[in-house]
């Protein structure tokens, strides 16, 4: 066979060939595109759980340090009876012989004044007990003119009463007329501090 002839023969088998069927081709195209949206539809849903789960953890955590930031105890059971000795702050020792005295005492809020109860194991009570007063020491850290002024509120009800120590922080007999934990607003001059002090029934 010359090579004339071979090409001729090559050219009409090609000619004999069947044409491919359109809808094979569309069903092909279609049947890919419906596994790029499978597998499309699968990555979203997989990324959505992965982020639900962060934010799960996410939440977990700020709920965990909001509870740690929560108070152990109430503004009332932080309110003691008695109050075991302790030494003094520097700036409060001021006419003690002593010169580490210890006393029972609460520091204000601000530790810019001390309460200094005289009773050691014998609480401030309503009514006032008949052989003792309710004596307080003030002392405040900064000295200042004029008197000091208590506002008092108990705690968990609407009861308030105010009190005043002429020439500011110093001796005083504070007598409330209710038992309970008092919170007691402090002023004496420019200067302001809070605490708390409780008064237990006679």
């Amino acid at each position: 066979m010359s090579e004339t002839d071979l090409t001729v023969l090559l050219e009409q088998t090609a000619d004999r060939s069947p044409a491919p069927d359109p809808g094979i081709i569309d069903r092909s195209i279609a049947a890919g595109e419906r596994r790029v949206r499978r597998r499309t539809a699968t990555r979203v849903l997989g990324a959505a759980a992965a982020l639900a789960v962060v934010a799960a953890g996410a939440t977990w955590t700020i709920n965990a340090k909001v509870a740690d930031r929560t108070p152990a105890t109430s503004a009332a059971e932080a309110c003691r009876r008695d109050y075991t000795p302790r030494v003094l702050p520097a700036w409060a020792t001021t006419g003690f012989s002593s010169p580490n005295p210890t006393m029972p005492y609460v520091l204000g809020d601000r530790g810019d004044i001390v309460a200094i109860l005289w009773a050691e194991h014998d609480p401030l009570v309503v009514p006032p007990a008949q052989d003792r007063n309710n004596k307080i020491l003030w002392v405040g850290r900064v000295a200042s003119e004029g008197s000091l002024q208590i506002k008092a509120h108990l705690i968990g009800s609407d009861r308030s009463v105010t009190r005043t120590v002429d020439g500011g922080p110093g001796p005083s007999i504070i007598d409330l007329p209710d038992a309970g934990c008092w919170s007691l607003d402090l002023t004496w001059g420019k200067q302001h501090d809070h605490l708390q002090l409780e008064y237990a029934p006679s």
